[in-house]
């Protein structure tokens, strides 16, 4: 079980806190000293504390993202809060109350690393392997806190290599002098790789452009021929409403002939009611063609300024596509040039590899 370590404030405020469950911390450990902030949310807080009032204790908080780690100062206030742990005095009364088994040992060194607490994960997972050499759970553990096993005895990486003027490269140790000879080939051919990948990405859109013009004249091609039909459509229709207001100007001029005829014979009474009506409909009748007329002649226009449009768009659509298809080839030789590059780098890379001779870390 936890032990829940309430550090309190030795006066009235601090009573007055600890009523609510939230104790105040001690005023020497106001400025160091990690910490684990349980709030009633139900989320764990760790960090270095680094301020604590009535109403808030600040946290200094290590905030991972894609972009790296940052360290922030946090405030909680204290009514979010229902204990606040100092980690030293915790770990210690874990210490006393654990068994010297070797599960206990894991189960604390798994604790601390839960609480960052690296130093005092490692000593208990040391004390579990050096039980159980075998142990397979101590040995992980250990690897992940950079820990390696020289002879009989499990050191941290970092500073047996340092001592030893070695380093480590992926998975093999070598001399400081060889693992910057495979560092600097190695950052030379990935400097090849990204020339080669960034030149791929540029001929790539350059193949993918031109494909999209290319889509784009052959849609302009549907609709030319789109509208070529159109044109002889209405041309035909035009033909035929052309003949259509030659008769209705016929109509016409026979009623108004008519009219003036009757208007003539009858001189006193004018046309009779149907000569001015059939007078009014031929006239309608010639109104109407006409109006036909010209909206199929203006649609005739439409059709061919449309045309126009398009053979202006795709001409500059050609005048592209051969620009890019010239600035596509320059590409092409480009990326055979650079995968050349990166081919010639890979090698240099495995050549220094090769003479590079691994470092073995003496065993017990």
């Amino acid at each position: 079980m936890r032990p829940s370590l309430r550090l309190r404030r030795p006066f009235l405020p601090a009573l007055a806190l600890a009523i609510i469950g939230v104790p105040a911390l001690c005023a020497s450990d106001a400025n160091s000293g990690r910490i684990e902030v349980h709030l009633r949310s139900g989320e764990t807080v760790l960090g270095l504390l680094v301020g604590e009032d009535a109403q808030s204790v600040t946290v200094r908080r290590s905030l991972r993202s894609r972009s790296g780690t940052a360290t922030a100062d946090i405030p909680y206030q204290r009514a979010d809060i229902d204990e606040v742990l100092d980690l030293t005095q915790t770990y210690q009364a874990r210490v006393t109350q654990a068994g010297h088994g070797v599960d206990a040992q894991l189960a604390l060194a798994h604790w601390c690393v839960e609480r960052e607490l690296a130093d005092q994960a490692a000593t208990h997972a040391i004390a579990a392997v050096t039980s159980d050499r075998q142990n397979e759970d101590g040995r992980v553990l250990l690897a992940k806190l950079g820990y390696i096993l020289v002879g009989s005895a499990w050191v941290k990486e970092d500073d047996y290599l340092d001592r030893h003027g070695l380093a480590r490269y992926l998975d093999k140790i070598y001399s400081i002098a060889d693992k910057q000879r495979i560092v600097t080939a190695h950052a030379a051919q990935v400097a090849a790789e990204t020339t080669l990948n960034d030149k791929k990405t540029l001929l790539d859109r350059i193949q993918a452009s031109i494909a999209l013009d290319q889509k784009s004249l052959a849609a302009d091609k549907m609709k030319s021929d789109d509208l070529d039909a159109d044109i002889k459509d209405r041309t035909t229709k035009l033909t035929a409403a052309q003949k259509t207001v030659d008769d209705d100007q016929k109509k016409l001029d026979a009623a108004n002939k008519a009219a003036t005829s009757k208007y003539s014979n009858r001189r006193s009474m004018g046309p009779s009611t149907a000569t001015i009506q059939a007078q009014k409909q031929a006239q309608q009748d010639l109104n109407d063609a006409k109006a036909a007329l010209a909206d199929l002649q203006a649609g005739i226009d439409k059709d061919k300024a449309a045309k126009a449009d398009l053979a202006t768009h795709d001409k500059h659509l050609g005048d592209e596509i051969d620009a890019q298809t010239k600035q596509g080839t320059t590409f092409t030789a480009e990326v055979a040039a650079a995968g050349d590059d990166v081919a010639k780098a890979k090698k240099a890379t495995n050549e220094v590899i090769a003479h590079a001779i691994p470092v073995s870390l003496p065993t017990g």
